[in-house]
């Protein structure tokens, strides 16, 4: 009995699997990006948004930074575990 890890594929299986995997980026793309899940902001004087890199899909729009002027800043918190853990999910095996 051969171990999986060692079996290789020939170069036609990688092709089909990478195609079935940007398929699969492309459907979840399109799901998580519905108008229901997605936030936009309309900035006004002195807003500011945060949110959580761990569990956020953000992309920015074209900005005119000769006009506006933007702060950015970065903040990282360390937590007694990750998010999966505190809520009692067991992450997947590798």
């Amino acid at each position: 009995m051969t171990n999986p890890k060692e079996e290789s594929l020939d170069p036609e299986s990688w092709d089909e699997l990478r195609t079935h995997g940007h398929a699969l980026i492309d459907e979840l793309i399109a799901h998580a990006t519905q108008r229901q899940f997605v936030y936009t902001h309309r900035w006004r004087v002195h807003d500011l948004v945060m949110w959580d890199d761990r569990c956020t899909m953000h992309h920015g729009t074209e900005f005119d930074d000769l006009r506006w002027k933007r702060d950015l800043q970065r903040a990282t918190a360390c937590d007694v575990a990750n998010s999966c853990e505190q809520e009692g999910i067991a992450p997947a095996a590798a």
